[in-house]
């Protein structure tokens, strides 16, 4: 059974659009190294002279083809975030949302940890 989440990238209150979509597509090489399906999500054709739709821009759509493969995607993301600081994710699966910004590495994976074993008890 795959489960989907949607992975939303932000690259802090100086960040672009430009450089949010950047990211995120960095982001997405590294998550199509593992086991899982990225496709960016994207909301229709954004307005004459807009720069990118600030719901999905950054905005990835992660399935995986297993549960054993959301412990690898969390540490994928954890390594990400922690490579630039402005940078954080916000998860989504179902109802259950995480933001992941400005934590130290090892609460950063203590959080994470946290959070994939909730999701894995469901």
């Amino acid at each position: 059974m795959s489960t989907s989440m949607v992975l939303s990238v932000d690259c802090g209150p100086d960040g672009t659009p430009e450089q949010v979509d950047d990211a995120a597509a960095g982001l997405r090489e590294e998550l199509l190294e593992l086991d899982v399906d990225v496709e960016s999500l994207t909301g229709g054709p954004a307005p004459a002279g807009a720069k990118g739709d600030a719901i999905t821009a950054g905005a990835l759509v992660v399935t995986l083809a297993t549960s054993g493969t959301l412990t690898a995607l969390l540490a994928t993301l954890r390594a990400w975030i922690n490579r630039d600081d402005s940078r954080s994710v916000k998860l989504r699966i179902g109802d259950h949302t995480l933001d992941v910004q400005g934590l130290h590495s090892d609460e950063l994976e203590k959080v994470l940890n946290e959070w994939s074993h909730n999701r894995s008890a469901e």
